[in-house]
């Protein structure tokens, strides 16, 4: 849907024609439109044409192992044990709150001050590891922990 004009007098500049269905004229701000692009991506792809040809644009990361291999699949089982573990861990290490906060209908429960959710997911991993002999169970990651804490047990606070 696009072509080339060709200057023979300035090799170095390119000018293009930009058609639908090759019997249709466009502009180039249609063209873009009409095909889904930016104008970044349009130069690049008529660079790419300029130093190679009519070749295949391969990705530089093809062929690189993928980060989600490494992730873990957060599921029910997951979300419920973590649940089962700070509400534990609050009833162990916290204090209730003394009065209401506002309107919410909630207590809060009050975690150390000295703690903060680094330390909180530093005893959750040894505890991990310590119900599960298997060395290549893969644990969550810290921001998956912390998340699943803001949904589950929002009350639960320092």
């Amino acid at each position: 849907m696009s072509f080339e004009i060709s200057n023979k007098k300035d090799k170095t500049r390119h000018n293009y024609r930009y058609s639908f269905n090759i019997s249709l004229p466009l502009c180039k701000t249609v063209y873009l439109k009409l095909c889904n692009l930016n104008d970044y991506k349009l130069s690049t792809l008529q660079n790419h044409y300029q130093e190679n040809g009519l070749t295949e644009r391969i990705h530089r990361n093809t062929g690189h192992a993928s980060r989600r291999n490494s992730r873990v699949f957060v599921d029910f089982n997951i979300t419920s044990s973590i649940k089962q573990y700070l509400t534990q861990y609050g009833i162990i290490n916290g204090l209730p709150s003394p009065m209401r906060h506002r309107n919410d209908s909630r207590n809060f429960i009050y975690l150390p001050t000295g703690e903060n959710y680094m330390i909180v997911y530093n005893k959750y991993k040894e505890n991990f590891y310590l119900e599960h002999d298997d060395e290549d169970e893969k644990i969550i990651s810290y921001s998956t922990f912390r998340r699943i804490w803001q949904e589950t047990i929002p009350t639960l606070k320092f």
